[in-house]
């Protein structure tokens, strides 16, 4: 007769209790939620309310997925202000409405005010983001003075707030602006570019920008490939892959491959067009920039491309230049789009006073010519303080892809 064992009553409870643990595990992964918003098909159909509802339900350290076989139609914005610690996954496509009267008068398209943690990304590496402008560009003539508008917003003092994977094409003006005292923004692994773009004219500098960056710190780019092309009839450069403003500390940026491009990665100050520092900000304006292993073949590389604010700028750094096309770096500190028609540049350099020191351009290669001593190089007057230095320039030929 095969005898059997005896289990205690205690040990069945013991058994039965991990299964407990399983259930309140589920009902807490229920809790965060997951929902997947359907594209309806429809191009004339907004897609955002859908995005936006899920938002809500699952925002609060959730998941949403947008499946790789949707593509939504996007006609008002996403607004990511229920998120705290959600996880947005874009495997399909959001294709924007070509609505530019209606887009011209929101503040951006994705808007991030007050976000507290929320990761946007691909898995696959095959979302996309396309914002549809390229009648945008065709229909228009060119930007002028006033055109700041931003695709993806983040403001108000956000963080946490990370992009990550996607493809991103063909928005109005800028990719990303990072503003309103935001922070712990982390850019990476991204592709974004404009086509048919307005090139050539002064006015068009900085008409298109990738990453704009103003009053915010602590913020990573890394590992980005960014392509600004102006139409074919029109030639020239256009656009900065990477801009900087004012009050703007402890960026860590690099792998940048910027193609097409006026500027490369720049302090740009006045770029946003709505900052115009304190008092206390001029006492300490922009600090701790590190930007390395930039690709670029454009017009101007690295440097500064700077409203005549005056300024205490300190400790930035690029290490790790290749030049492909273009000048590899400039200290124009009296620059605003037109200037060349306005008195502003002459008396901007007559009164300016700025203290601008520990600013590198280190290992720098391909098309760079002499490294300038630093001596006299980016001088303005004998009110302004400028402290550059110069290390490690190779000149040679690298071939443009």
């Amino acid at each position: 007769m095969k005898a059997h064992s005896i289990i205690s009553v205690p040990a069945i409870l013991a058994w039965l209790s991990q299964f407990d643990h399983v259930v309140a595990y589920d009902a807490l992964m229920q809790n965060r939620g997951l929902c997947t918003p359907l594209a309806q098909g429809y191009e004339q159909v907004d897609d955002a309310p859908a995005i936006n509802d899920a938002l809500k339900k699952c925002g609060d350290g959730g998941t949403i997925v947008l499946p790789a076989d949707q593509t939504y139609s996007i006609r008002t914005p996403i607004i990511f202000s229920p998120c705290r610690n959600c996880d947005v996954q874009i495997e399909g496509r959001l294709i924007i409405a070509n609505d530019w009267s209606y887009w011209n008068n929101v503040d951006s398209t994705l808007t991030f005010t007050g976000v507290q943690g929320a990761r946007v990304r691909s898995l696959t590496g095959r979302g996309v983001i396309d914002g549809n402008a390229i009648s945008y560009y065709r229909g228009r003539w060119d930007g002028g003075i006033s055109t700041y508008k931003p695709f993806a917003h983040i403001t108000n003092g956000s963080t946490d707030i990370h992009f990550d994977n996607l493809v991103m094409k063909n928005v109005m003006h800028r990719f990303f602006r990072v503003d309103g005292q935001s922070s712990g923004v982390a850019i990476m692994n991204m592709n974004m570019s404009m086509e048919e773009q307005w090139g050539r004219y002064s006015r068009n500098e900085h008409d298109a920008v990738a990453i704009e960056l103003g009053e915010t710190h602590s913020i990573t780019v890394s590992n980005v490939s960014i392509s600004l092309r102006s139409r074919v009839e029109h030639g020239g450069t256009v656009g900065i892959c990477l801009a900087i403003d004012v009050d703007t500390h402890n960026v860590t940026a690099s792998d940048i491959d910027c193609r097409g491009a006026w500027g490369g990665a720049l302090i740009a100050m006045n770029i946003i067009g709505t900052i115009r520092p304190t008092a206390a900000q001029q006492l300490d304006t922009i600090s701790d920039i590190l930007i390395s292993n930039l690709t670029f073949d454009g017009d101007t590389a690295t440097g500064f491309r700077s409203y005549g604010f005056d300024s205490v700028i300190r400790n930035i750094v690029w290490d790790g230049v290749t030049v492909i096309n273009g000048n590899p770096a400039t200290a124009s500190l009296c620059w605003l789009k037109t200037h060349t028609s306005t008195p502003y540049y002459p008396t901007c350099m007559q009164h300016l006073r700025s203290h601008i020191t520990d600013v590198w351009f280190k290992d720098f290669r391909g098309k760079v010519g002499q490294m300038p001593t630093g001596e006299t190089w980016g001088a303005v007057n004998g009110q302004t303080v400028t402290e550059y230095h110069f290390d490690g320039w190779q000149n040679s030929t690298i071939a443009a892809r």
